[in-house]
């Protein structure tokens, strides 16, 4: 089942958090990211030939530089770098960024399922990809 948790929409739900306490969902990601089935699973994982954007189930909705805080450092380093303004040559990335991108085209993506959900704690999510997020100026 861990290699589906994508389908729960857990990797959605946890980036449209909007809070700073993210060290739980960085450790989630840490030990989940890239054992993902959402395109060649395993795999996809182990393939060192792949750029980590492709291998993660992350990719496309985190610049691939917050990814490789993610594996290479500690989920500690990630979560800080999550709700850090950086301006460095490894890692580019604002609260900004995280609130008025990440956020706002998740949370879009994701539709009334939340309301629904707190209405309705049994309803089930019907898992559809999130498109990639990009930036006002990519748009």
């Amino acid at each position: 089942m861990q290699d589906r948790l994508y389908s729960t929409g857990a990797f959605s739900f946890a980036l449209a958090y909007p809070g700073s306490n993210l060290l739980s969902i960085a450790q989630l990601f840490s030990v989940t990211h890239v054992y993902q089935a959402f395109h060649g699973g395993e795999e996809a994982a182990v393939s060192s030939s792949l750029p980590l954007a492709k291998r993660s189930v992350l990719g496309g909705l985190l610049p691939e530089s917050l990814l490789y805080v993610l594996e290479r450092s500690s989920p500690v380093a990630f979560a800080v770098a999550m709700v850090s303004d950086s301006d460095t040559p490894e890692i580019i990335w604002t609260h900004k960024m995280r609130a008025e991108n990440l956020i706002r085209q998740v949370l879009q993506h994701l539709g009334d399922f939340p309301q629904k959900l707190s209405q309705h704690c049994h309803s089930l999510y019907d898992y559809a990809p999130v498109p990639p997020v990009t930036s006002r100026a990519e748009r």
